[in-house]
């Protein structure tokens, strides 16, 4: 490990050796002890590498972190008023030194929150041998409508979703590939086809459209003030 410092009374970079360090069979180097940014270099009889991108080593073994958390998993994004909300969790114990383990035979309480943020109902589950659990509510029948959330506090976690009055689409749009290139004044022909979800064309359908105009400017640099442009709808 190398501190790579500018020295500006000489306009140039100073090389100094912070610390040595032998690679363990898997190929991994401490740099415990460390407390700077520093510069790689390796070697092996020969042959030498030199990475200079700046790496920074500020955690000891004192410093080491570990966070229990629960990862949600909802059927859907949307839901309708009284829908029922299907999800899974996963209870995890993650740190900075050593990779993810799951939490098996953990009681996790979880609670869904409207969209004022008013607990609505809440229940307690024990995670299998795999860190998981699932369960389901129901979403809200009245009140406010827009983004809620399922969140649980004896492990934290959080799972945003939302609930809303919509439709189910029942046929869909779609459009040709538009050949060629066209300038102002030009005719553009576009063949557009409306399907039904079971597949079937869709005869007799009014159709509504917009044309929308958009207009890119190249780059005039800083200050240099923008043609003011309003598109024609």
């Amino acid at each position: 490990m190398i501190n790579n410092e500018y020295i500006s009374s000489t306009r140039r970079y100073s090389k100094t050796l912070l610390m040595e360090r032998q690679s363990d069979k898997d190929g991994f180097v401490s740099t415990q002890g460390l407390r700077s940014a520093f510069i790689a270099e390796f070697k092996r009889g020969k042959d030498r590498v030199l990475f200079n991108d700046r790496f920074y080593s500020r955690l000891n073994k004192k410093q080491h972190w570990r966070k229990l958390s629960v990862i949600f998993f909802t059927d859907r994004a949307i839901y309708r008023p009284s829908q029922k909300i299907y999800f899974k969790g996963i209870a995890i114990n993650r740190s900075n030194y050593q990779a993810p383990k799951v939490l098996p035979n953990r009681e996790v309480t979880v609670s869904l929150f409207n969209a004022n943020n008013q607990k609505v109902e809440t229940k307690k589950f024990t995670t299998d041998e795999f860190g998981s659990f699932h369960g389901s509510f129901t979403a809200p029948k009245s009140g406010r409508m827009g983004r809620m959330y399922i969140m649980s506090k004896s492990i934290n976690g959080t799972k945003s979703i939302r609930v809303e009055e919509y439709k189910r689409a029942k046929f869909e749009v779609n459009f040709e590939p538009i050949g060629g290139e066209y300038s102002l004044g030009d005719r553009v022909t576009l063949i557009g086809k409306a399907t039904a979800l079971s597949g079937q064309g869709l005869a007799d359908a009014k159709v509504r459209y917009r044309i929308k105009r958009i207009v890119n400017f190249p780059w005039l640099g800083w200050g240099v003030e923008r043609p003011n442009f309003h598109p024609t709808l």
